[in-house]
């Protein structure tokens, strides 16, 4: 995910600037990338634990059924989810001088 996230970052630049008019383009390093996508991939590995029958714990070398799914964890992943949206939005908002999605990547 970080080479990915690189790749875009240097070639879909004035791709994405033109789909976001007045956007502007910040370059992050390596070390921001990389703990961000390994913050990214945890929450998200973390969030599909509690709602997925599907994942196998083992792969590839064993077969470990996710026991980790129950209605109140899926409940509880849903509610914190859409709580979060709107102090995304204003952090966003207040971090990017007014606009919350002004800043790209």
């Amino acid at each position: 995910m970080v080479l990915l996230t690189k790749l875009v970052e240097l070639t879909a630049r004035g791709f994405l600037i033109e789909i976001f008019s007045g956007a502007q383009w910040i370059k992050y390093s390596w070390k921001q990338t990389y703990l961000s996508v390994l913050f990214g991939a945890f929450l998200h590995l973390g969030w599909d634990l509690a709602m997925h029958y599907d994942i196998n714990l083992g792969f590839p070398f064993v077969d470990i059924p996710n026991s980790l799914v129950n209605f109140q964890a899926f409940s509880t992943v849903l509610q914190v989810s859409f709580i979060m949206i709107l102090p995304a939005y204003f952090i966003g908002k207040r971090l990017n001088g007014g606009s919350p999605f002004k800043k790209l990547p």
